[in-house]
This record gives structure tokens, sequence and C-alpha cells, in this order.
């Protein structure tokens, strides 16, 4: 009875919430993305409880937006480099303060090593269990820090259902102790499912049926079979691939090559970084969107997609596959050949793409601020009742 007791979680509860956002630089890249929509929802929607976000300057400037008024910031500094270092001096410094004013702490990957009250750690994937890459001692040793530092929280909030069980299975976290929320829609989202593709000005001189691939290019992300299946689909380059993403570090020669010379056949048009206002326009333009990662903590490019009544192919076996839904169509990303038969169904079944959209609404309904706002609280609420 004692244990049942223990894990049963806050019930008509008002909590303090802390965001630890001090080690967070403002480079809008994934992790930056998902907290600043988490921090959006629960400004929007507080249902009943007090966030309060300590966080470095820059990462507030770069979220300027009215709904964030909501919560109380805490600025720990204005700096452009060393944010862990700065943010472990920062908590030693304040620590006593900060225990006063909240009940628990949430970090992005661990708590700060000074922190010793309640804390949860956010877990956005688990691609270094699946696809490890870290190399030198520095690396190795920051990986294996924040490991430590995870565990030691012995709370986890998971950016996907998909994640959660990744988390149970692949680094032994107790699955009473780790619950998920999704992303919600940027603000801007059309949730009508409604294309756009008739008044859309493509930027880049992009002209002709194309295809849209919104990722950072690294090995898990899947370029090298995507670009040999692309080949086999559309021999006749009736349909061109676009990428849009930066170059992760350690990228093995093979892609790039790959990439390069599939631009000079005509095969693949390769945009690198590209502003959020491009990117927008590349989504409406496309003919439809794929998005066959081998492994994926969320996803989020499928439901921006999904904005925008595109269909999609993304892969089965990631969480892609849980934000989809039945309003994507699903290939096993390691079988060339089934991406090749997927791509062809994409690229001219209206049938297929008509059943598509019709799904959309409710995929996108899923994932609102609010209900996303409803999702999280849970889950924190949950987490903070337990011992």
């Amino acid at each position: 009875m004692r244990g049942e007791q223990a894990l049963r979680p806050l019930e008509e509860s008002v909590l303090n919430i802390g965001w630890d956002m001090v080690d967070i630089p403002p480079n809008k890249d994934g992790t930056f993305e998902f907290i600043s929509r988490w921090l959006h929802a629960v400004a929007t929607y507080p249902l009943g409880h007090h966030h309060m976000c300590y966080a470095n300057a820059a990462f507030r400037r770069a979220l300027s937006h009215p709904a964030l008024d909501a919560i109380e910031w805490h600025i720990a500094g204005d700096w452009t480099g060393g944010y862990q270092l700065r943010r472990e001096q920062f908590y030693l410094q304040h620590r006593r303060r900060i225990h006063k004013q909240i009940d628990i702490l949430i970090s992005v990957y661990r708590p700060p090593l000074v922190w010793n009250g309640k804390s949860i750690t956010i877990v956005l994937d688990c691609t270094k269990e699946l696809f490890p890459t870290v190399r030198g001692v520095k690396n190795h040793l920051l990986a294996s820090l924040r490991d430590y530092g995870a565990r030691r929280a012995g709370r986890w909030l998971a950016i996907s259902e998909w994640t959660r069980r990744d988390a149970a299975r692949l680094r032994g976290y107790d699955p009473e102790r780790i619950r998920s929320a999704g992303i919600p829609l940027a603000e801007l989202a059309d949730e009508s499912g409604a294309g756009r593709n008739s008044s859309v000005s493509v930027p880049f001189g992009i002209t002709g049926k194309f295809a849209f691939y919104c990722s950072a290019i690294s090995a898990h992300k899947n370029h090298l079979r995507l670009i040999r299946a692309w080949k086999k689909a559309f021999p006749n380059r009736e349909v061109q691939l676009v990428l849009a993403g930066r170059l992760l570090p350690n990228i093995p020669s093979e892609i790039i090559n790959a990439i390069r010379q599939a631009e000079a056949e005509g095969v693949v048009r390769a945009l690198g970084l590209v502003s959020d206002e491009d990117r927008e326009r590349l989504y409406a333009g496309a003919d439809f969107v794929v998005y066959p990662s081998l492994c994926e903590g969320f996803g989020m490019p499928v439901l921006e997609a999904m904005r925008y009544g595109k269909p999609v192919l993304t892969s089965s076996g990631t969480a892609t596959e849980e934000v989809g839904g039945d309003a994507v169509l699903l290939c096993d990303p390691r079988n060339e050949d089934d991406m090749v038969a997927k791509l062809g169904q994409i690229a001219i079944d209206k049938a297929l793409r008509k059943r598509l959209q019709v799904a959309i609404p409710g995929r996108l309904a899923r994932y609102s601020q609010e209900n996303v706002a409803r999702e999280l609280h849970a889950a924190i609420d949950y987490l903070t009742g337990l011992h």
C-alpha cells in the first residue's frame, strides 16, 4: 500500500514549475523549437500552475512573443558561449532562492549538477544509443555527464510516446517514472489542412513538381538510401527532390558525395540551411513531403507538412509513425525497394493522396496547443508526485 501511495500523482494541486533554460543557446535547431513550443503552450494554457523560466538573455530574446509574458522570467546573464559552465555557476549561487520559488525543476538532457531538489529531465530522443557517433575524449565525457545527470534526476519527460518506450528499453529508465507529451503545432498552423499550392511563390527558382525533405544532413536521416531510391522511382526526373538543412558534424563523405552527384544529375536540389519564411514556402509549394529518417524522437517536419495538407511519406518504426498516424504513408526506411514503391504511390495515386489529406485535420487537432498543454501538465503533476 505504501508503494502504491508513493506513485500516486498530485491531484488538484497548484505547482510552481521551474524551466531550466540557462544553458540553451538561441540557435533555432530542433531543441530550441521543441522547448519554445512547450513554453508557448504552458504560457497560453497554464491550467492553474505557475511557470518560471530560468534562462540566459539571448535565449529569452530569441523567444520574444507577447504570450510568453505569462511566464515569470529570471535572467541568469547575457552571454554567447560557455553555457554549461555558466549554468552551474548560476545555480550554485542561487539554488537556495530557487528552491523556495519552485516545486520542481525541468531541464533539457540533465539537471544542474549542483541542484539537489526535485527535477525532471526532458528526453528528446535515443539516437545516440541507436547510432553512436560520439568521438573524442571531450565528447565522451560530456555524454557520460549528461547520462549521469539524467539518471540522477529519476524523473523523465519524453517528447513522444515512442521516445518514452525507447528510453525505457534502451536506457533502462523505470517506465513508471517517465511520461510523455507531444509537441504542439506552430501558431501559424493551417488547421483546416487546406493546401496552398495555387498562391505560393516557391523560392530559389524551383519550378515543376518537387518533393521537400527538411532535415539536417546526418547518417541517421537516411539521405543516401533516399537518393538511390529516388533515381529508381523517377528515372525521367519527373519529380525533383529538394533538400533543406544544415550539415551536422562528422558526416560520412559518401553522403556528401551522393548529394553532389545527384545535384549534378538534376535529381536533387540541396539548399542548405534556409530561413523560416523560405522553409514555409517550400512546404506550401511542394507536391508532397518525404521524411524517411531511421530514428526520430518526434519528427516535427511531418507535423509541419500536414499543416499545409501535404501527403507525407515517412518511416515506420520511428516516432514519425506515431505523429502521422493514418494521415501519412509509411515505408520501411531500411528497405530501398519499399521506398521506391511508396514514392511511386504517393506521387501519382490520387485516391491515396485524398485519403491521407482527409485524415489530416484529426491529427492536427491532437497537437493543438491546448491539448499538448493539458498533456504536459498531467505528466508534470504525476512526476512531481513521485518520491
